[in-house]
């Protein structure tokens, strides 16, 4: 039976390490084929939101569930996820291909050559594949990290951070790898901290601020620019209203 209900669903997370409340009551919902951002400042809680999603950092409490599933450490949802969080890791003197064939072999998950050929496409790495990994540039190491991320065709897709540290080329190259794999149907939860990269690649933005979601929607909605609408304001301009009025 298919999947009715939302891809991601986040009610009343919280996470607290000591005296410190990294997450104060979020609330998410990511539908089917949403590109949906995380969009706010180092602190604001981003990078922890995935890694709960991905079983990796036990919450204090909440709701917290991918694909109908209770996000755990060994859920079977997460076999229908890809994920680049905390960057890229691989062995320097293999090449980008034979890292990617000892990634899948190390998740154990069964992928074929024309899996890895289309994963190399989305991600922009063209004949780099066939090169050993430490002479790769940051750029071509984070696409390599992308490539294994959409091995075997993932539903849902979490990015943290993709664009960082790139120069202009390489952020316009992960800005069509990322629109194209939305483009094939993936469902796709990206964080960063630059906000106006939220706004061109994202349909939807959730505004955080430390460990708290200031406002959720469509982009053009939280921004004015849907039907024309006045005035019109940029992503950012709307986190410093939101911070502002707190």
């Amino acid at each position: 039976m298919p999947d009715t209900g939302p891809i991601v669903l986040i009610e009343g997370l919280t996470k607290r390490l000591r005296c410190l409340t990294v997450l104060d009551g979020v609330d998410l919902r990511v539908e089917q084929g949403q590109v949906v951002g995380l969009a706010g400042p180092n602190g604001a809680g981003k990078s922890v939101t995935l890694k709960i999603l991905l079983g990796l950092v036990r919450p204090t409490s909440g709701r917290v569930e991918i694909f109908g599933e209770k996000a755990r450490p060994g859920a079977a949802a997460l076999a229908r996820v890809g994920a680049l969080v905390d960057g890229p890791g691989f062995a320097p003197h293999l090449s980008g291909v034979d890292n990617l064939r000892l990634a899948a072999l190390t998740a154990g998950r069964s992928v074929t050559a024309d899996d890895i050929d289309k994963a190399v496409l989305l991600s922009g790495l063209g004949d780099a594949i066939r090169r050993k990994y430490h002479t790769y540039s940051h750029g071509m190491r984070y696409r390599l990290g992308l490539a294994q991320a959409l091995l075997g065709d993932p539903e849902l897709l979490l990015l943290d951070e993709p664009t960082t540290g790139l120069d202009p080329v390489q952020v316009s190259e992960i800005r069509r790898a990322i629109g194209e794999t939305a483009a094939h149907g993936t469902t796709i939860l990206v964080s960063s901290h630059q906000m106006a990269e939220v706004e061109q690649i994202c349909s939807h933005a959730a505004i955080m601020d430390r460990g708290r979601v200031l406002a959720f929607g469509d982009v053009a909605d939280l921004t004015g620019k849907r039907d024309g609408a006045s005035p019109e304001r940029t992503l950012e301009q709307v986190y410093l209203e939101k911070v502002a009025s707190r």
